[in-house]
């Protein structure tokens, strides 16, 4: 009896999992420099833009304070990955002291990973 209730709480709690990742998308991909070095340490910043404000970024005050921003780093391999994200158009961002600053928008869509790699090239230097 001990089993097939264990059997049906774990079948339970993967349904649960299932049904969340099917709800939400992914973002994952690599920030390199110009010769393809993987850059590691890159502040990486996804937004959910409101509806009506796909085409810009929302006021710093309000993104500040927004429960629809996450913030993550770049690892040794330069690979990023965020899970779990609402569907809808986002803006990302890609920082790193040195470099020129990038900005991408996409969609993320349901039980979708969406993957955007990204150059960053040297302060100062003009693509």
């Amino acid at each position: 009896m001990k089993s097939a209730g264990a059997l049906l709480l774990t079948l339970m709690l993967a349904g649960t999992a299932f049904g969340v990742s099917l709800y939400y998308g992914a973002l994952e991909g690599k920030v390199t420099d110009e010769s393809g070095k993987a850059l590691s340490g890159v502040t990486v910043t996804v937004e959910l833009l409101p509806a009506g404000m796909q085409t810009q970024s929302m006021p710093s005050s309000q993104a500040a304070n927004s429960k629809n921003l996450k913030t993550a780093k770049s690892g040794k391999n330069g690979a990023y990955k965020f899970v779990a994200l609402k569907p809808g158009v986002y803006r990302i961002q890609f920082s790193l002291d040195g470099r020129q600053g990038e900005a991408r928008t996409a969609e993320i869509r349901q039980s979708i990973t969406n993957t955007i790699n990204v150059v960053l090239l040297p302060a100062g230097l003009q693509p």
